[in-house]
């Protein structure tokens, strides 16, 4: 439950695979499951030193938007957790809730 950047540099090959074989709007874990650009992503050529540090220096010294954050991902903690004692239920239902919505955006 820690602000942070989410950076992900891979191959031009796999660039043009993820571009044209999944659709979605974020790349990472919390963005997808939240389905909004709660954390900042870098991704191939903004994944580099420069854009990464002035990122980091930004999320550090806006202290508005570290509350912000941290907020969202107690939201999202929360809703993984568990409502009953049912083992299979624990982990699928509250990731199926999550996904639902994204996976009925798409065409």
């Amino acid at each position: 439950k820690k602000p942070m950047v989410i950076s992900y540099k891979v191959s031009k090959f796999t660039e043009w695979i993820i571009k044209r074989k999944i659709k979605i709007n974020y790349i990472g874990q919390p963005n997808i499951l939240l389905n909004e650009s709660v954390v900042p992503e870098l991704f191939q050529d903004r994944a580099n030193p420069t854009d990464l540090s002035n990122e980091l220096v930004n999320l550090y010294h806006n202290h508005t938007r570290q509350r912000y954050i941290i907020n969202k991902f107690y939201m999202l903690h929360k809703a993984l957790l568990p409502k009953n004692n049912n083992q299979d239920d624990n982990i699928a239902t509250p990731i199926s809730n999550l996904i639902t919505p994204i996976q009925n955006k798409q065409p």
